[in-house]
Order: C-alpha cells, then structure tokens, then sequence
C-alpha cells in the first residue's frame, strides 16, 4: 500500500510540506512525526527538522 511513497516524501520540499500548518514549530514537528509513523526511518527526523527550522523562521 505504502509502495514507492518514501520516495516521495523523500523529494517533496518544504512549499509542498508546510503550508498546512502555516509554517509554524509545533505544525512542522506533527509533520515529521506523521512521516516517521509511515515511514519508520530516522533520517526523516533529521532532515524534515532542519527544514521545518529552515522555513519555520522565514517570512
């Protein structure tokens, strides 16, 4: 079911991630948590978490 969807995720940018949660800390981290509970890897924490602290403090 979740076939080929890391990959997608793995490539998707920030504009496509957090414009739900309006680019905000505590929207970004649900965001990486939901990710790793499909995914079950670490490096989604790591790199979605710099992003999400990337785009988190832009305006």
């Amino acid at each position: 079911m979740l076939n080929g969807s890391w990959a997608r995720v793995k490539y998707i940018g920030p504009n496509d991630l957090f414009p739900l949660h309006k680019r905000t800390i505590d929207g970004c981290t649900s965001t990486v948590r939901h990710i790793r509970s499909i995914l079950r890897l670490d490096f989604c924490e790591k790199q979605y978490l710099n992003i999400c602290r990337a785009v988190s403090f832009e305006k």
